[in-house]
């Protein structure tokens, strides 16, 4: 059977978007080794937390998430979630809006989530570190797509509109 453009892109779509989930599992569960598998190798790994500065390299990225979680994991809930994963393309990107529920704490952030196709460690050309990953097919077996950044911000309010339709 011949896959059609429009099932490459629902693949790629699906593939990518299951990758997301796995992340915000482990952001809800805690738990540090399922958050190390959500994440991809190399120093261009980063993130951004709320309101903090740049985190660079996979190391340093997992010790602030062990911060961030405590280990327990969070309430968090997405809304909003949008998904662009050309076919054929190393590089996805997800933005969703998160609804965060901590203890008495709530909050809205605007997120960004950049995943990168990398090879399996055992392929040719390695693990994802600096573009090694697209050694493998994106999208085939031998590697699977990993976050290489997330970014989120504090989002205000949305701005409510009268019944006229007035702002």
């Amino acid at each position: 059977s011949t896959n059609t453009t429009s099932d490459l892109e629902a693949d790629a779509r699906f593939a990518v978007e299951d990758a997301n989930t796995r992340f915000y599992a482990a952001f809800r569960s805690g738990s540090a080794a399922a958050m190390a598998a959500a994440w991809g190798d190399g120093d261009h790994v980063q993130v951004v937390h709320p309101g903090g500065g740049c985190i660079a390299g996979r190391g340093a990225v997992l010790e602030s998430w062990a911060i961030v979680t405590g280990g327990v994991g969070l309430d968090i809930g997405l809304r909003d979630v949008r998904v662009l994963a050309p076919p054929g393309s190393p590089i996805a990107v997800v933005t969703c809006l998160e609804l965060v529920d901590v203890g008495d704490a709530r909050g809205r952030n605007v997120a960004t989530n950049v995943f990168e196709w990398q090879a399996d460690e055992d392929e040719e050309g390695g693990g994802g570190s600096e573009g090694k990953g697209v050694a493998a097919v994106v999208g085939g077996p031998g590697g699977a797509w990993k976050l290489v950044l997330h970014h989120a911000s504090p989002s205000p309010r949305p701005v409510m509109r009268p019944a006229q339709g007035r702002l």
